[in-house]
């Protein structure tokens, strides 16, 4: 995500794609998408949960930057 949108140093980013890879580098089916610039107004927030027994990657995409906190920190 270092090459999100708006970054000065990527002036001419169009779009974005994001995928989430298992431990053999396969990637997770649902867990590849990617977005254009002009069609959406989104965050990417990348998270590694735990559950007491298992971990779970993903991305959760969410609307505003008030959500993308409140993501981040749960």
């Amino acid at each position: 995500m270092k090459m999100a949108y708006n970054n000065p140093n990527y002036p001419n980013m169009e779009y974005v794609s994001c995928m989430v890879t298992d431990e053999n580098e396969a990637i997770v089916p649902g867990y590849n998408e990617t977005w254009e610039k002009e069609k959406v107004n989104n965050f990417f927030v990348h998270y590694i949960r735990h559950d007491g027994d298992n971990y779970t990657k993903g991305i959760d995409v969410v609307a505003d930057y008030g959500s993308a906190c409140r993501s981040y920190h749960t």
